[in-house]
């Protein structure tokens, strides 16, 4: 059902390119002879489509104008008809000449008559799509929370179309640092101003959401455009890299929450996890400070390379019975021995060190906030 209907689609759009043929043809001489032509004009040009109305045709099927759908119309497409009517022009003017029919055509008929075929196939494709999306998103205008965009370029514009087609988004403007760009439109949204006029904005048209859309700046550029963010007082999503996006067509899906990465000011450290796996697989690990925020994440880490034992040991009794709970119900093959006591009891450290001898010790029983203690 679905291919009868294209089929019928690419008839009808084929057919509707043909009478544009005819149509530009007739208005180039009403054009050249003020709106009355000769009667022996008239007829050269209506005999003169017998076979210009086929080279045309066989030019258009030959540039494939048929294998896209006018709803994603875009600039290859204009393309592709700019070039089928340049060569389609250029076999009739050729022919012409070589024919030489009585009356002759006009010269002014064979450049003006391919402008206007011009403009008819590609503003018929342009009016249907912004029509069809008209009819799709335009409802969606005015509704959603809004959004700022930060960067004006490719990936800015691309998130732009997106959201105009989001029921969840209002795009209420982008900002970038480019002067070039500032007070330009994207896709009909202006470019209001640099990132460092983002708090102003943002309480303006009264947003709390901001999209980083900066895939390609450096990591420096990034963190100093999420410090702006986190400053003003929003809430921050960015864009990925710009290679994958140009995968995949939907941009929107693949905006997520910042990450601490994001702020590091330098790109994050890879750990050689075989490495890592290597020194602790098989091994006794003691961490002291097991039941701290630090040593607790020590612990859950270590365990994902399952070691022989896990030796937790740290002062707080409490602390210590929740680490253990928890470690047995996301572990439960792993041996943990949970040992309460001071890591400045030498005594009970001596015992446990004797007892469990371990390959390893992450010690973390120390204060963080050293100003404070």
């Amino acid at each position: 059902m679905n291919r009868i209907k294209a089929t019928w689609l690419s008839a009808g759009a084929f057919g509707f390119d043909l009478v544009a043929v005819v149509g530009a043809w007739v208005v180039a001489y009403l054009l050249r002879f003020n709106g009355r032509v000769p009667h022996d004009f008239r007829d050269g040009a209506l005999h003169a489509l017998l076979w210009v109305v086929p080279v045309y045709a066989i030019v258009f099927r030959v540039f494939g104008l048929y294998r896209g759908m006018w709803v994603f119309a875009s600039l290859p497409d204009l393309m592709r008809i700019s070039k089928s009517i340049v060569v389609g022009a250029l076999v009739v003017m050729v022919g012409a000449v070589m024919s030489q029919p009585t009356p002759i055509i006009p010269r002014s008929v064979l450049i003006v008559s391919p402008l206007l075929l011009f403009l008819a196939m590609g503003g018929a494709r342009a009016l249907y799509r912004a029509g069809k999306e008209f009819y799709l998103y335009g409802g969606l205008v005015g509704q959603g929370k809004p959004v700022i965009v930060l960067g004006a370029g490719t990936a800015g514009a691309m998130l732009a179309r997106e959201l105009a087609r989001s029921s969840e988004w209002r795009l209420v403007g982008l900002l970038d640092d480019d002067p070039a760009k500032q007070g330009r439109e994207v896709l009909g949204h202006k470019v209001l101003g640099g990132f460092s006029d983002l708090s102003r904005f943002a309480e303006q048209y009264k947003t709390d959401y901001v999209i980083i859309a900066i895939p390609s700046a450096s990591v420096e550029e990034q963190r100093r455009v999420a410090t702006l963010c986190v400053r003003a007082g929003v809430k921050v999503m960015v864009l990925p890299a710009l290679t994958p996006l140009t995968e995949g067509g939907n941009f929107l899906s693949r905006v997520r929450q910042i990450d601490l990465e994001d702020l590091l000011g330098r790109e994050p450290v890879k750990i050689d996890m075989p490495h890592v796996e290597q020194l602790l697989h098989g091994r006794v690990v003691m961490v002291t400070g097991g039941g701290g925020s630090i040593g607790s994440e020590l612990c859950r880490q270590i365990l994902r390379f399952s070691p022989a034992q896990l030796i937790a040991y740290d002062l707080s009794e409490y602390a210590m019975y929740r680490l253990i709970e928890e470690l047995h119900e996301k572990f439960p093959e792993c041996s943990v021995i949970p040992v309460v006591g001071d890591a400045k009891d030498s005594l009970l450290l001596d015992q446990t060190m004797a007892r469990f001898t371990p390959h390893i010790v992450f010690h973390a029983a120390a204060y963080k906030h050293v100003p404070l203690m």
